[in-house]
């Protein structure tokens, strides 16, 4: 068993090519873009409630709009990924 195991850790650590952290660094800045896009908004959400003299229930449905879309996206994004 241990003989297997090692064997497969070696195939997957040795590489005939250079390994490449181009690719990691890509999907990394994506991410951490996506995050600050999504969350930019939020400071500003208590000085458009003084500002327009919203209540701090209507401030609250962005944060749930956002939330159910992130959702339905991961939900139906997702089954689409198993499909292909």
């Amino acid at each position: 068993m241990w003989k297997a195991f090692l064997f497969q850790y070696e195939a997957l650590v040795t590489h005939s090519h250079p390994v490449s952290w181009v690719p990691f660094m890509l999907v990394a800045l994506a991410l951490a873009a996506g995050t600050m896009g999504a969350t930019m908004a939020s400071p500003l959400y208590p000085l458009y409630e003084q500002t327009w003299a919203l209540r701090h229930s209507t401030i609250t449905v962005p944060y749930i709009v956002y939330m159910v879309g992130v959702l339905a996206a991961f939900l139906l994004l997702g089954r689409l990924r198993g499909s292909l």
